[in-house]
């Protein structure tokens, strides 16, 4: 009876202590950045790791004298006295749709677009997506406003040029004529999604064109246009 009543007074000690660890820490890993809402205080911005800091971070750290990183477990008060939110500080990739783009002759395209972004000024995302209710619904948020910018900066690079199409490759044209490659092409778009970014405390690791083609009912002209020239020669011979 005795020892019964010791292994029900060691497991409920154990499940105590599991409860309080709960309430009163949190565990930082190394791709994650943690933002700590206080009801009265500064906010807190927790990282895992100097990788997924900026230079201005990792140098204001260093000059406070604050460690590398915070990863591990960090003491917290309970709910709703702090609010834990933990920002996947990891690179993600977002893409336009494959849509159609309108050249400045009147050409159509498909154009896909993609950017690699992550979370690069901690302070500023949470001034811009703070007043969501979860970390998942921030991300969230930021990669649709994000996609939006990508896909406005696709259209004003790309749609102030002349597309042409040739049997082996798309050529971008500028009013001047000159032709604009794929890579100078990419590089316009990033300088113009990058400001905005930076805005909403994001930034753009790459960005490319993924995939280009035709609209269906271009593709279907195209065909025909190949079947009815292999018919002609055809009946030539």
């Amino acid at each position: 009876m005795k020892a019964k009543k010791t292994v029900v007074l060691v497991v409920g000690t154990l499940l105590l202590l599991v409860f309080l660890s709960l309430m009163f820490t949190y565990q930082v890993r190394s791709n994650e950045i943690v933002l700590v809402n206080s009801w009265s205080g500064k906010p807190q911005i927790k990282y895992g790791s100097t990788t997924i800091m900026s230079d201005e971070t990792v140098a204001a750290r260093q000059k406070n004298g604050q460690p590398d990183s915070d990863a591990g477990i960090q003491f917290k008060l309970p709910w709703p006295l702090q609010k834990i939110y933990k920002l996947d500080g990891r690179i993600h990739v977002t893409e336009t749709g494959f849509d159609e783009e309108l050249g400045a002759g009147g050409e159509t395209l498909l154009i896909s677009v993609y950017a690699g972004w992550h979370v690069n000024n901690a302070e500023k995302f949470r001034q811009q997506f703070g007043r969501f209710r979860s970390a998942k619904e921030m991300m969230g948020r930021a990669k649709v406003e994000l996609g939006t910018i990508l896909k406005t900066a696709r259209n004003e690079v790309l749609g102030g040029t002349e597309i042409f199409m040739s049997s082996k490759q798309v050529e971008f044209r500028k009013e001047e004529q000159a032709t604009m490659s794929y890579v100078e092409a990419e590089r316009k778009i990033m300088e113009k999604v990058s400001p905005k970014a930076s805005d909403l405390g994001l930034g753009v690791k790459f960005l490319g064109i993924k995939r280009v083609g035709v609209p269906e009912t271009l593709a279907q002209g195209i065909i025909e246009g190949m079947t009815m020239f292999k018919m002609n020669q055809i009946t030539a011979l």
